[in-house]
């Protein structure tokens, strides 16, 4: 039998006629009123562990079930349980309950992949993939009328109300539909992959309802969430005198939600996989079809290919790119403040201009628990050294002087067209500087890397030449203390070449590349790239 430290939300006596309620772990020992309404001292249990989603309609479902059933001695425990969690436990080697009725087959492979010993006896119910949306919102009021894509919704500003992606099918199979949509390139994947992280950690969300929630008390625009269109609409009905919610499906088509029924493959008494049949039967019968029609799932979807599946090995390459990318980041920002930003790109707007504003928009994507440092390059820009150190790498909610890290980044970001210095591009030294200091501040916990945005070439003479720089990024370094560099070519006038060929050498100490945004606009994606590096 299947015992976990989860909740335990309902349990029903069969063979007496009784339900008894409990919200404690069951641990197999029974209470004193459980002896006064059980038949044995010792009852067999048979546990049943549903989505949370749909708890409540399979809790009176098996709940009047038992009641009629003949067997002595056997307790049927309904627990809520999240999908993800039982995948996990059979993972280490834990057997997954006697009925597992997750809300996508993904979550099946996954245990399948692990060696979980389990059969899929059909489906309880379907529900499609759905945006949940503040009815409120401008941008989703116009999505009714024009739906986005996936990938545009996916890497939107204003950041999805999700929780970890890793953990939420909904969610994960969006983000798949979205990487599809991508036309097969790696990078684009990998960026709109890394945007999904990013606005995950900014929503601080723990669970859908909670995203719900938020979606819908928000007085102010806020992000989607990437819901089964069952929650949103019992959410939405739920919803009395707020703006409530809409819901939206992406063009590129929806994904299903099939509600597996799975049954455990272990060693049971007759009586105990008699119960356990009858149970599988009724759930999969018109009876319990009914019963899925009350928690808004749809009859189950009789054609396979209208399933979005990940194969087990997809999914677990995705889940570790998300485990990557999940983990706090730690950026070194360097800028070249030579006079040549100077240069318009429009009438009256100049690449620092440009620089800062999107540096500014970058800044926004961040969480709290990311660490930042920011500094400034041109030729001997302090005495003989050629950067300037405007913010140490600090973490962006932590204090410095009268406000925090974030407000002081976004000063010194917003003052930037302000710092350009006459002189030219001192571009290797202070690549090779910031590198070193990015290692000093290496945490095991977090992923650090440097971010370098230049407009020139290296004009610098007396300091590090192409080959001394390339040769010290090889060989320096601690291989323990991994740090990426992401080297920006910003402008026509970048020499992106010598940029590529630093960021290789950078390679022997990180995940490291060079970003072509030779056409100022594509600096807005430096921040993507950097996180997307890691992978």
């Amino acid at each position: 039998m299947w015992i976990a430290a989860i909740s335990v939300v309902v349990v029903a006596i069969a063979g007496a006629g009784y339900a008894v309620a409990s919200r404690q772990p069951f641990t197999g020992a029974t209470s004193q009123d459980d002896r006064l309404t059980v038949p044995c001292a010792d009852p067999e249990i048979v546990t049943i562990a549903p989505a949370p989603e749909i708890q409540e309609a399979v809790r009176f479902f098996v709940s009047d079930l038992a009641e009629r059933t003949d067997s002595d001695c056997i307790r049927t425990q309904v627990v809520s349980a999240e999908p993800a969690e039982v995948s996990r436990t059979a993972a280490v080697g834990t057997t997954i309950p006697d009925i597992w009725i997750p809300d996508s087959s993904l979550w099946v492979a996954q245990a399948q992949a692990a060696g979980a010993q389990v059969e899929v006896a059909g489906s309880f119910g379907s529900t499609p993939v759905v945006v949940a949306a503040n009815g409120a919102s401008p941008d989703a009021a116009g999505w009714t009328a024009s739906p986005p894509s996936w990938p545009a919704l996916l890497s939107s500003g204003h950041g999805l109300a999700v929780p970890d992606v890793r953990n939420h099918a909904p969610s994960l199979l969006a983000l798949s539909l979205a990487r599809a949509a991508t036309a097969g390139d790696p990078a684009v994947a990998r960026r709109l992959t890394a945007a999904v992280v990013l606005a995950q950690q900014r929503a601080t969300v723990t669970s859908t309802e909670a995203g719900l929630v938020a979606t819908v008390e928000s007085t102010t625009p806020i992000g989607p969430v990437v819901v089964s269109g069952a929650a949103a609409l019992r959410r939405a009905t739920e919803t009395v005198n707020r703006p409530g919610l809409i819901e939206v499906t992406p063009i590129g088509g929806s994904a299903i939600l099939d509600y597996p029924v799975v049954v455990g493959v272990e060693d049971r008494t007759p009586a105990a996989t008699a119960l356990v049949d009858e149970i599988t039967a009724g759930l999969l019968s018109a009876a319990g079809l009914d019963a899925a029609a009350t928690a808004g799932l749809e009859a189950a979807a009789t054609d396979p290919a209208a399933l979005t599946t990940i194969p087990a090995a997809d999914l677990g390459a995705l889940t570790a790119e998300l485990d990557v990318l999940a983990k706090p980041s730690q950026i070194l920002v360097v800028v070249d403040v030579s006079t040549s930003m100077l240069a318009e790109v429009s009438p009256g707007v100049t690449r620092a201009d440009v620089a800062s504003q999107a540096l500014a928009n970058a800044l926004v994507l961040l969480p709290d628990s990311s660490r930042v440092g920011f500094w400034v390059f041109a030729s001997r820009l302090e005495g003989e050294q050629d950067y300037s150190i405007a913010l140490p790498i600090t973490q962006l909610d932590a204090a410095v002087g009268e406000t925090d890290a974030r407000a002081a980044l976004g000063a010194g970001v917003a003052g930037l067209p302000g710092r350009l210095v006459p002189g030219g591009t001192s571009l290797y030294d202070v690549t090779l500087a910031a590198m070193d200091a990015a290692e000093a501040e290496w945490d095991p916990d977090v992923v650090t890397s440097v971010a370098l945005i230049t407009d020139g070439e290296n004009e610098d003479s007396t300091g590090l030449t192409l080959e001394a720089l390339t040769a010290e990024l090889q060989s320096g370094g601690d291989p323990a203390r991994p740090v990426g560099l992401v080297a920006v070519a910003f402008g026509p006038d970048a020499d992106l070449a010598t940029l590529q060929a630093i960021a290789a050498s950078a390679g022997a100490r990180g995940p490291s590349q060079a970003v072509d945004a030779t056409d100022p606009s594509a600096l807005a994606g430096v921040l993507l790239a950097a996180l997307s590096a890691r992978g």
